[in-house]
Formats: C-alpha cells, structure tokens, sequence
C-alpha cells in the first residue's frame, strides 16, 4: 500500500505528538512529495513563517482539512532528513490510523517555570495578588503551584509572565487541585480553565509553546 499518495502536493496539518500521543506544541502544515509504501518524503513543516526541520525520531501525526466526517489520521516517525532544491525534506515511516482509533488530542501545551501571580476574583478591594509559579500552560488553561489551599470551582485573576518583559492577564476557574507534599516552597498544585482571555494573550501562549519546542529540538539534535 502507497501511504498517503492521494494527499501529494496537498497541504496537510502536521501535529507532533509524545509518547502518549498528545500534541506537543502548535499545529503545523507540510505536504507529502513522495512515498515507498510506508516509507513516506514530507516537507520540513511550517508555523506561520518559520520552517521547522523536525529533529531524528520526531513522532508526528498529519491530518486532512479535506475530510474532517471521516478523515483518517496518518500516524508517523522521522527517520532521516536532507536538502533538496534549497528546501529539507524529511524521510519518515508512517501508518494509517482510522479516525476512532486515533487518541487525537485537541491540547497544545508545553511544561514550564513562569512567574505568575493571582487573587480571587470576588476577594476584597485591598486584597493583593499572591506570587505563584505556573508549570504547565495551554492556550485553553494552566497548572499551578501555591503555597496554600485554594477553593475549587473559584475564579481567579492572573498575570503571567510568558517573557522577561511580557505579562499576560487572564481570568480563570480552579477546576481541579492536589496537595503536594514533597516541595518546600509550595504545597498545593491547581488546575485553572481560562474562562476570560484576548487572542492577543492566547497567542504569546502560542508563541512560548513554539519556542520551547525549538529549544527542546536543540537540545535533541546536540544528544545525536
């Protein structure tokens, strides 16, 4: 079987998944340019203007805009990359994995170690902000240490530094915690859902999210 040779020259969504097949930062896209049964030639994918050589051993996933009822999703792994006509191209080995089979995660996160600060919504007027320390983020929510309880289900404000001098504020709802107990500095871990946030914001999360994943890319490339 050709994998994938209906969808040459086609552009497609490319994912980059972990060994649990969740998405590991955003949504590119590629084309495919050739294939040897499951032995497939890609595009090196895109995000925005940014051509990005996914590194040796990449797992990835790529899916059709054109199928979205029944589309199925193609499962794969970069086994080598090269130059061509002044474009890389990355040599993959891939499967077809159908749509109900396929643990497509809609989350683009990455771990971390921001700066944050928060404080109940419906807290008093002279209440100040409490210094916190985000370790997970998404455009859709985020994971956070404290150093004391909080309420479940309450909504929160918070400022995020993403950057140096970058600060995001959002509004969000605890909708889950567990304490930790092996930490000096901090005793509880939340989860908040973003329930109130500007595309502007959504998008410096976006931002962090691609450049940690070109900083881990790095770092996979210096181990070969």
């Amino acid at each position: 079987m050709e994998m994938g040779r209906e969808y040459i020259n086609t552009k497609l969504e490319l994912e980059v998944v972990d060994e649990k097949g969740e998405r590991v930062g955003p949504l590119y896209t590629t084309k495919i340019l050739e294939t040897r049964g499951t032995k497939v030639n890609i595009s090196a994918p895109i995000f925005g203007k940014h051509t990005v050589p996914l590194p040796v051993d990449t797992k990835f996933r790529i899916l059709s805009k054109t199928r979205f009822k029944d589309r199925n999703f193609i499962n794969g792994i970069v086994t080598s990359r090269f130059k061509s006509d002044n474009q890389t191209i990355l040599q993959t080995k891939m499967e077809l994995v159908s749509a109900d089979k396929s643990a497509v995660s809609s989350a683009v996160r990455t771990d971390c170690d921001l700066v944050a600060e928060y404080k109940y919504i419906d807290a008093d007027e002279g209440h100040e902000y409490t210094p916190v320390k985000v370790i997970n983020i998404s455009p859709e929510d985020v994971t956070v240490l404290v150093n004391s309880d909080v309420e479940i289900y309450k909504e929160v404000d918070m400022y995020i530094w993403v950057a140096k001098r970058k600060v995001i504020n959002a509004e969000c709802n605890i909708i889950g915690k567990r304490q930790i107990g092996n930490m000096e500095k901090y005793s509880y871990e939340f989860k908040g859902c973003f329930t109130k946030i500007t595309q502007l914001d959504r998008d410096e999360i976006i931002k962090l999210i691609f450049k940690s994943q070109k900083e881990q890319a790095k770092r996979k490339r210096g181990r070969v």
